[in-house]
């Protein structure tokens, strides 16, 4: 490939990238444990997400489709009475994607265990992203909490 051609190729990649990589103003409220089922020790961490100047191009629909798009790593800490802050153990299925999005599990280990999901657009579209109600599943019976004990949730 000839010198200049290369360069002329860096230089224009290095002008655009910058415009494609301004996802912005993640904000994640509304944070609650809902929908609790003590047989079964899990519980849904329920919020809203949005971010600014999101995009997905050429594909959409699935986290593992061709083509180029933004996401948010959603995971969660909990604290019991107060103490130390641990990862949420979250599950691989069940989780709430509201209208509009697509919720992944990109990271599930050997056993199964997820630490984060990916939250996304599910069709091609570029803006703002404001999505209510989004539900992940924490299984908190694999982290040890009892049923009645006194837990205060974050998202990162």
């Amino acid at each position: 490939m000839n010198p200049n051609k290369t360069k002329g190729i860096l230089v224009i990649l290095m002008i655009l990238l910058p415009l494609m990589l301004m996802a912005n103003n993640l904000v994640l409220e509304n944070i609650s444990i809902t929908d609790i089922n003590t047989s079964t020790d899990v519980a849904n961490i329920e919020f809203d997400i949005s971010w600014d100047n999101s995009f997905c191009a050429n594909g959409g629909g699935t986290m593992f489709s061709a083509g180029n798009w933004d996401a948010a790593w959603v995971f969660a800490k909990y604290s019991v009475d107060g103490g130390a802050w641990n990862h949420c153990t979250l599950a691989t299925t069940g989780h709430t994607a509201p209208n509009g999005s697509e919720i992944s599990n990109p990271s599930a280990s050997s056993d199964n265990r997820q630490a984060g999901v990916m939250i996304y657009r599910n069709a091609p579209g570029f803006g703002s992203n404001d999505w209510d109600n989004a539900k992940i599943v924490w299984d908190y019976g694999t982290d040890g909490v009892a049923d009645d004990a006194s837990v205060s949730i974050r998202l990162f």
